[in-house]
Formats: structure tokens, C-alpha cells, sequence
């Protein structure tokens, strides 16, 4: 750590506007380092980080970040902060889920994400509306959204090597920009591209999800059962609860986010509790004040977190809606199974009135604080 102290203070004297600290064997980041507001670029490759702390935001005119090879799973919800970040690389990390404070990066250019465990790509992807080069190879992407298309200024895309199974109409039908933006060297997932742009559905087109859209299973090349051998099937029912199952993600996300916000606020508070209580003799009004927000943060901290647990069961529901209504075609479901799927249905419209009624209940708990 010796090096990477005298680096930090090097750059601290010499104000120096970029700063790398590749291959250090860092484990927790230097409080030093925050320190730094001038840096515009900052190399953090090759650590083995526990965790990236909230901190990272902290650089106001910071326009290039790169975390590759730092066995990250997820950001800290302040990295939205970010606001000037202009080139991001998260490549050969855990990350499994897209990280949505990402999101708020409008001012994001490039960014790298292959080699990480990524399964969905929000469709609100199309708000970073700067972005012009997305590198997602080698990840575990099963779909691609229209939304992809709506960014206009994107030159490169590459999602080489994902098991993409499922392409709306609107990317088959672009074939000038599949071959000037897209690399995938996905040979079967290609050959069905090609077939799929002779003979456009209206709708929506989906390759198989059971033989890849190839039409054939195993290596006796069986008809497959699901797409009886002609590798694709129209469903839009599923392809909208897929949509629904990466919208639950990405509210989990900021539901997380919400009460790591409240709890800081909570700690702010009670330091300057502290602090009051030190300076002042009288400090009963100061008290009962503080004691009224504290109350108020908890509440708010006990809804999030009720939140999350509908999220949960929302999600779990959804997989077996899918379970029970995908896999079998309306004859052959049994009067059980179709009983299910209903209960399954209502119980998630019941959770999404609940979760309506908690946010009506933080709305409400927000409102009187800023009344009184």
C-alpha cells in the first residue's frame, strides 16, 4: 500500500487529472483518494476489491472510470452521481444483474460490459441517449430489446457470445443497421436472423427458446416438440412478462438504493443530534424534532423494505405463470392448471394495489415533514 499512497499524494501535489492504480492488490480503496477532485480519469483495473464504496462518486469531473478485472457484482446506488462519466469498463467482473444506477449516466458514451453474467439488458437502456459503443460479448444475454434501437448515436454494438433466444420484428427488419452496428458470430442464432428477414412476422418473432430456433433437438436432430420444427413461435405475452420480471429487477434495485439513501440521512442526523446537544443547554426542541424525523426515516425504511417482499413474490409468480401457461398449449392444460394460472394472475395484480398503497403511504410521510 506504500505505493499506492505515495501515487495518490504525487497526484495530490501535481494535481494531476488522471490517476492509475492498476494492479496494486488493492482490497479497499484509500480514503486519500476521494480527495483527489481534479481526477477526469481513473484506472482501477486488476484489484481485488471487496466492495466499491458510495464514495466513488464523490469525483465531480470524473469522465473515465474503468473497473475491469476487479470481481465486482454490483454498484453502490450513488454511483448515478457520476453525472460527467463518459467512458465506463465493468469487463471481467461477477455482475449478474444490470446495475441501474448505470441508468442515470446520461452523459455516457462508451460502455463496456462483456465477460460478466449478465441475463437481461433493460429496455431503459435507450436513456442513455449519448451512448455509442455498448460491448456486452460473453455474457449470459437470452434477449435483445427493440428499445436498443432507439439509440441513435450507438456505432457499435457486440453481443458475441450470448445465448440470445428471443429478437423483436424491429431488429430483424433493420439490416442496415444489424450489419453496420452488430457483431455476433452466434452461428445458429445468425442462420434464423437470415431466414426470419426473407419472411417477417408483423408482430413480434421469437426464435425457440427450447432448440435455439434451429428447429431440431439433440443429436438424433428430433423435431422439437415446442416449435414443432420450425424454430420459431409468436408469443407476446411472454415476451412482455420478461419485460416485467427486468422492471421488478430494476425496482428492487432502487428500492435498495431508497433505504441506503434514508439510512444515511438517519446517520447525518443523529451526528448532528450530537453535536447539538454538546453546544446548546437547551436542546429539547432540537429533540423532539430529531426524534420526529427519526421515526418518520424508520417508517419509510420498514415500507421499502415491504416493498422488496412484494417484489419477491411478484417475481416468483411470474416464473410459475410462465411455468404453468408456456410450456403447454391451451388444449392440453388440465382444468387445474388453467386454475392455477388464474390465481397466479390475480395474486399478482393484488401486489401491484400493494405496492401502490406503499408508495401512496412514503408519499404521504415525505409530504408531512416537509409540512411541519
Amino acid at each position: 500500500m506504500e505505493k499506492v499512497t505515495h501515487l495518490i499524494e504525487q497526484a495530490k501535489v501535481r494535481n494531476y487529472e488522471e490517476l492509475n492504480l492498476s494492479g496494486q492488490k488493492i482490497q479497499e480503496l484509500p480514503s486519500e483518494l476521494f480527495e483527489l477532485k481534479n481526477l477526469k480519469r481513473l484506472i482501477l483495473d486488476h484489484n481485488p476489491l471487496i466492495s466499491l464504496p458510495s464514495e466513488i462518486s464523490t469525483f465531480p469531473q470524473l469522465e473515465l472510470l474503468s473497473l475491469a478485472h476487479v470481481n465486482l457484482t454490483e454498484l453502490p446506488c450513488d454511483f448515478s452521481n457520476l453525472s460527467n462519466l463518459r467512458y465506463l469498463d465493468l469487463s471481467h467482473n461477477q455482475i449478474v444483474t444490470f446495475p441501474f444506477p448505470i441508468l442515470q449516466l446520461r452523459s455516457l458514451e462508451q460502455l463496456i460490459l462483456h465477460h460478466n453474467l449478465l441475463r437481461l439488458l433493460p429496455s431503459e437502456i435507450s436513456d442513455l441517449t449519448l451512448l455509442e459503443h455498448l460491448d456486452l460479448h460473453h455474457n449470459q444475454l437470452i434477449a435483445l430489446y427493440a428499445e436498443v434501437l432507439d439509440l441513435e448515436e450507438l456505432r457499435y454494438l457486440d453481443i458475441y457470445a450470448n445465448p440470445i433466444r428471443n429478437v423483436p420484428t424491429e431488429i430483424l427488419l433493420g439490416k442496415k443497421w444489424w450489419g453496420r452496428r452488430v457483431r455476433n458470430h452466434y452461428r445458429p442464432l445468425k442462420k434464423y436472423f437470415r431466414k426470419l428477414q426473407k419472411k417477417p412476422d408483423p408482430e413480434y418473432i421469437f426464435a425457440c427458446e427450447i432448440c435455439m430456433g434451429t428447429g431440431r433437438l439433440g443429436p438424433s436432430r428430433d423435431i422439437c416438440y415446442a416449435c414443432k420444427g420450425f424454430g420459431q413461435f409468436q408469443d407476446v405475452v411472454l415476451w412482455e412478462k420478461m419485460n416485467e420480471i427486468s422492471r421488478i429487477k430494476r425496482d428492487k434495485a432502487w428500492a435498495i438504493c431508497e433505504i441506503q439513501r434514508v439510512q444515511r440521512l438517519q446517520r447525518t442526523l443523529k451526528q448532528d443530534a450530537r453535536n447539538q446537544a454538546k453546544g446548546a443547554s437547551d436542546d429539547s426542541g432540537f429533540g423532539e424534532e430529531y426524534a420526529r424525523f427519526i421515526k418518520a426515516y424508520d417508517k419509510v425504511v420498514e415500507i421499502v423494505r415491504g416493498k422488496l417482499s412484494i417484489y419477491q413474490k411478484i417475481e416468483e409468480d411470474i416464473h410459475h405463470l410462465l411455468k404453468h401457461s408456456y410450456y403447454s398449449s391451451e388444449l392440453s392444460k388440465s382444468s387445474l392448471e388453467q386454475v392455477q394460472i388464474h390465481l397466479f394472475e390475480d395474486e399478482i395484480e393484488e401486489a401491484r394495489h400493494e405496492l401502490q398503497r406503499k408508495d401512496e403511504e412514503i408519499q404521504f410521510i415525505y409530504q408531512n415533514l416537509l409540512k411541519e
